[in-house]
């Protein structure tokens, strides 16, 4: 039986804690506090991490993770990294310039629940973890946007040949459900071992997903 560890760490946009958010919490046993929440999650991650594993990394941003991932994967592991927004990829690839080559490669794309390309709103900071992937509703409001090309990541493992992933690390800034659904069954095979996520209650909500928790829930749990 595959057994794969799954940590969900909850970035709260909004006020209060929904009945989903105090189960899931609870069940992972993470995050006693907000207090430093960030840092036991990292703590978490890097002790689940194994040298030679396969590490998909969904929304790199400037590469705050990626280094220390191809350091602890050694040179018979492997960090792909996908970052959408060319300033934060152009800044990732120079902060990982010696790892790439080596047992890194960064892609700019945006992983989610289909092929095509989508529009992305740009944060204020350029570098900063905070661009998201707009919906149709969303595109309305007149924001700062970009267009970026978005693979499903069954398709980067079916017809481009990419390595398939042990260890996932996921934040991608609301658009959590959509990499889950497009990762599909990669999800399900033997290999996958640990997912470690953000989700963003209040941008999911934003979205039109106020029940997306729920769903990366169940479908982390099949």
């Amino acid at each position: 039986m595959n057994r794969t560890t799954i940590a969900l760490r909850h970035w709260l946009r909004t006020l209060g804690i929904t009945p989903v958010l105090a189960r899931v919490m609870n069940r992972v046993g993470l995050f006693g506090g907000a207090e430093g929440y960030e840092e036991r999650f990292a703590e978490r991650m890097f002790e689940e991490l194994r040298e030679g594993d396969i590490v998909w990394e969904v929304g790199a941003n400037v590469g705050l993770y990626t280094r220390e991932f191809c350091h602890r994967v050694g040179g018979a592991g492997r960090v792909i990294a996908f970052e959408p927004t060319p300033v934060c990829y152009e800044k990732l690839n120079a902060n990982c310039e010696s790892e790439i080559g080596q047992n890194c490669e960064t892609h700019q794309l945006a992983l989610g629940a289909s092929d095509g390309e989508v529009e992305m709103q740009l944060a204020d900071d350029p570098l900063g973890a905070t661009h998201s992937v707009l919906t149709e509703e969303q595109k309305l409001a007149g924001a700062k946007t970009i267009a970026v090309e978005m693979v499903r990541g069954e398709t980067l493992a079916q017809d481009r040949g990419m390595p398939r992933p042990n260890f996932l690390k996921v934040d991608v800034e609301g658009s959590e459900l959509d990499v889950f659904q497009g990762l599909g069954g990669l999800l399900a095979e033997e290999g996958c071992r640990a997912i470690f996520c953000e989700v963003h209650f209040g941008l999911l909500a934003e979205r039109g997903q106020p029940y997306a928790s729920q769903e990366i829930e169940k479908l982390l749990a099949e």
